[in-house]
C-alpha cells in the first residue's frame, strides 16, 4: 500500500499527519509519502488550493508509473481533506482508499459526482471538537463544519463516516486523532477500510 499525507493549516503536520505518516511506515510493505508545503492560513489556504491539488495528482500519476499495481490511499487532515476534495473535483485523481479526518469542508459537499473515483472513503468526525465547530460556525470558518457534524447530504454509498466522541470539548482537535488512543483508533480504522476494500 502506497500512503499520501496530507496536513491542514499553519504548521500543523508535525503533530498530526506526520505523526500518521510516521506510524503507517512501519506497516509491513507500506510506502508513505507526505505532500509537504509552506503553511497556509484560513486565507492563503483558499488561492493556494488549486495548486496543491494540482502538485497532488502529480504525486499520484507518478507512484502509478513507478509502483504499477500498489493501491493508493489518502490521509487527510482538516484543510487536507479540502486538498483532496478539490482533486477529485477538478483534476479526476483516482485513487484506492481515502481517509479524511475532521475535514474542514462544508457540510453540503457531496461525492455523487467523483464516487467512481475511490474504492472507499472514510470520514472521521468528533461532534464535540470545540476548535472546529467555534471556528467554523461562530467565527464563520470559510471551509465549514463536517469535522463536527460529517456530510449530510451524500448520495455515494462508497462514503462511511465514523465518529468518535471525546469524552470532554477539546479545543485542541489533533489530540483526539493524533494521540494516544486517538492514534491506535484511526490506525485501526485504517487497516479495517483496506480489509474491507482490498
Amino acid at each position: 500500500m502506497i500512503y499520501i499525507t496530507i496536513n491542514g493549516i499553519h504548521d500543523s503536520r508535525s503533530r498530526t499527519t506526520g505523526v500518521i505518516a510516521s506510524e503507517l511506515s512501519c506497516i509491513d510493505g507500506a510506502i508513505v509519502y507526505q505532500l509537504i508545503y509552506r503553511p497556509v492560513n484560513a486565507i492563503t489556504a483558499l488561492w493556494r488550493v488549486g495548486n496543491l491539488a494540482k502538485r497532488l495528482k502529480g504525486m499520484i500519476l507518478d507512484l502509478r508509473e513507478n509502483h504499477p499495481g500498489q493501491a493508493i490511499s489518502l490521509v487527510g487532515h482538516s484543510f487536507g481533506c479540502y486538498v483532496i476534495w478539490v482533486a477529485l473535483k477538478r483534476h479526476g485523481v483516482k485513487v484506492d482508499l481515502i481517509h479524511m479526518v475532521a475535514p474542514a469542508m462544508n457540510v453540503r459537499t457531496n461525492f455523487k459526482s467523483v464516487c467512481n473515483q475511490f474504492e472507499s472513503l472514510c470520514v472521521y468526525k468528533n461532534p464535540a471538537d470545540l476548535a472546529t465547530l467555534s471556528s467554523s460556525i461562530m467565527l464563520g470558518h470559510p471551509f465549514g463544519a463536517a469535522a463536527n457534524f460529517g456530510f449530510l447530504k451524500n448520495d455515494c454509498d462508497r462514503v462511511y463516516e465514523i465518529e468518535r466522541l471525546s469524552l470532554v470539548g477539546e479545543w485542541n482537535h489533533s489530540k483526539n486523532w493524533f494521540s494516544g488512543s486517538g492514534i491506535l483508533f484511526l490506525l485501526g480504522k485504517i487497516v479495517e477500510a483496506e480489509r474491507r476494500v482490498l
